[in-house]
């Protein structure tokens, strides 16, 4: 998809449906469970690199959120980056 006025950017959209049984421990059924997830890249996305990207690359990036969102809201009240040097700010997390 090309995206943009002035700058005309190539960005690579993907999207994951899953879809799995689970054992409901109360009554023994089986329950049909699903999650949809999409990704934004500037990487090209294509069949041989699409699980390497979703399951192994993407996911990461919720873990790096979540380590983000404690440093915001969860305590540290991390709120503003502390530097305007790049490398500092790197090294700092």
């Amino acid at each position: 998809m090309t995206w943009g006025y002035h700058l005309q950017l190539k960005i690579h959209l993907v999207s994951c449906v899953e879809k799995w049984n689970e054992v409901d421990k109360k009554t023994g059924d089986i329950i049909k469970k699903h999650s949809q997830h999409q990704w934004i890249s500037s990487i090209r996305i294509h069949i041989d690199n699409v699980h390497e990207f979703c399951n192994l690359g993407a996911r990461k990036i919720g873990l790096m959120e979540n380590s983000m969102n404690t440093e915001k809201h969860r305590g540290y009240h991390d709120e503003h980056a502390f530097s305007y040097n790049w490398n500092a700010m790197q090294g700092f997390h």
